[in-house]
């Protein structure tokens, strides 16, 4: 068996996060379509349903876009009824997106997608097969981790 160079295994890296990138958007964008959601939107009520109601700011950090442009698709979102904006009760000033009830309906209802779509393509041994893909895209992460803060120094 041959060996891989670290070479080859940084463009595989690199391809593969590339591919899986495009390939989560693909499918984000045809669930979401049925809604009329982008899959960004998607992913924005993704981000809320898992980890509760957040700021505008810690939102846009979350899902790895800019202030002012969550700011324009929460208003968007909340136009459309998937999100709702209300104030923090100990501090007025802050205001936090959370996800509607029409939001919450969406989501589950894209889980069930997801959950069949994977149930269905792993098998008798999909625990193990599931359980063995997060171990190795933690590891690679963990190696990005170490990359990344190697180049803060």
């Amino acid at each position: 068996r041959k060996r891989m160079d670290l070479s080859e295994f940084k463009y595989k890296v690199w391809d593969n996060t590339r591919k899986i990138g495009e390939l989560m958007n693909t499918i984000l964008n045809r669930w979401g379509s049925e809604y009329g959601l982008s899959a960004l939107q998607l992913r924005i009520l993704m981000e809320l349903h898992q980890n509760g109601p957040q700021t505008v700011g810690g939102l846009a950090g979350s899902v790895l876009i800019s202030g002012a442009n969550i700011s324009t698709m929460c208003k968007k979102l909340e136009s459309m009824g998937f999100v709702v904006r209300n104030r923090d009760s100990s501090d007025e000033r802050v205001v936090l997106i959370a996800l509607s009830e029409k939001g919450g309906q969406i989501i589950k209802t894209i889980d069930r997608y997801y959950e069949e779509a994977i149930a269905s393509e792993m098998g008798e041994d999909g625990e193990k097969n599931l359980e063995a893909i997060i171990c190795g895209m933690e590891k690679i992460n963990e190696l990005l981790h170490l990359l990344a803060d190697d180049n803060d120094d």
